[in-house]
């Protein structure tokens, strides 16, 4: 094995503790380099000359990557830039010989792609709003649901911020959270009463949740089977709200952030304010959303003048 599993470690921690990258970024770095180290150990009699790190080289690269042809070039370009930051801890702390072909090599280009948001019509926030109304065995779960879609569209929030709120980082006479967000930048968003009402609502049904201790708890949104909800896991649930509420097919939870930010320049808001909500470290990561608000002008133009 050409990569050390100990090696691996300690440049994980080193991401998250001194270089402040999201637990998420590390996580996608570490499993795109254990699958890289696999491929190589797994057809090292096609690399017979590559025994140990400081024997890699870009082609040894570029033949693991013409193995993904079904990933996008964003995905790639993610893998080299994993792989590239490794490579260089391994040459800066571990004072490994590293070749420079792969120091050097270049990520695919690709376009940053337009966000996908969900216009106002087919949210159809009031069917959101109805759910956990009925009295079933699914209440609790579609209250959760209803909290997490919520605090997504409501409060702009990422999945992982929405997934990570309690009542310890939640004001509720000012009526705003408190979010440590990407890089550890912790930022204050106001949340509306509908959102507070959702996330009380969704406590007093919860099986998994003391009514005498919620505000202590660290994790207040589970799976049905009491373990502390994921991405993944909320992810399979709204594919069953997406066929259930008829939403654009390729809905996810990021859609609703994106909806939010887009439906609030439609309304008016100013980017630096924006750029605030959304907790944007730089200013042009929030004006890709003035893409989406010119393709919707310009798609009601055309739709509506007599000339067009």
């Amino acid at each position: 094995m050409i990569i050390d599993n100990e090696i691996l470690k300690e440049w994980s921690e080193h991401l998250v503790h001194y270089k402040n990258y999201s637990k998420n970024t590390v996580s996608s770095y570490k499993k795109d380099l254990e699958i890289f180290s696999n491929y190589i150990n797994n057809n090292h009699y096609l690399f017979p000359e590559l025994k140990e790190i400081s024997d890699l080289r870009s082609s040894h690269v570029n033949a693991w990557v013409a193995t993904r042809g079904d990933f996008t070039p964003r995905a790639n370009a993610r893998v080299i830039s994993g792989l590239k930051n490794f490579l260089k801890y391994l040459f800066l702390f571990k004072k490994i010989n590293i070749s420079e072909s792969v120091l050097s090599m270049k990520a695919p280009k690709f376009k940053n792609g337009l966000p996908r948001d969900i216009s106002t019509e087919d949210i159809k926030f009031s069917e959101i709003m109805n759910l956990g109304s009925q009295n079933n065995e699914d209440k609790w779960v579609e209250l959760c649901d209803k909290a997490l879609i919520l605090l997504l569209y409501g409060a702009g929030l990422r999945i992982s911020e929405a997934l990570s709120v309690n009542f310890q980082n939640l004001n509720e006479n000012d009526m705003i959270l408190s979010i440590l967000g990407k890089g550890g930048k912790m930022r204050v968003v106001p949340i509306l009463p509908m959102i507070l009402d959702a996330l009380n609502e969704y406590i007093l049904y919860c099986p998994y949740i003391d009514n005498n201790n919620y505000k202590n708890l660290t994790d207040i949104f589970f799976t049905k089977r009491g373990l502390i909800l994921t991405r993944n896991n909320f992810a399979m649930r709204l594919k069953r709200s997406i066929a259930k509420y008829n939403l654009p097919y390729k809905t996810s939870a990021h859609s609703f952030r994106h909806s939010f930010a887009t439906h609030l320049l439609e309304n008016g808001i100013n980017l630096k304010e924006l750029q605030e909500l959304l907790g944007h470290t730089n200013l042009s990561s929030t004006e890709i959303y003035t893409n989406v608000t010119d393709k919707t002008l310009r798609e009601v133009y055309y739709s509506s003048h007599p000339r067009a």
